[in-house]
């Protein structure tokens, strides 16, 4: 279990740095697209991979289990999303 969740949790950490760092290319770049739409559908999808991989863990280890890995990984996906986002907001209010 602890293969699978540090799999599905690294898989999940490097969506959310690509679109991180293609959403801060736009900003540096000035594009004009760079409104962090890449970033929120990044988000939602890996918010939506929560269901498949709780009931993964859930045939495998239980419930309990299932319920403790989907918690912490939904808490870190979501403090990696907030954490982007503050951090692409302060860098397009800065002067370039």
């Amino acid at each position: 279990m602890q293969i699978y969740w540090a799999l599905w949790a690294g898989v999940l950490a490097a969506l959310i740095a690509a679109a991180t760092w293609i959403e801060y290319n736009g900003i540096v770049r000035r594009i004009d697209g760079a409104n962090g739409f890449i970033l929120l559908m990044i988000g939602i999808t890996c918010a939506m991979t929560l269901p498949l991989g709780g009931a993964i863990a859930w045939y495998f280890e239980g419930f309990a289990t299932a319920a403790k890995v989907v918690l912490i990984t939904g808490a870190g996906l979501g403090a990696a999303f907030w954490v982007a986002l503050r951090w692409l907001g302060a860098r397009a209010k800065r002067p370039h």
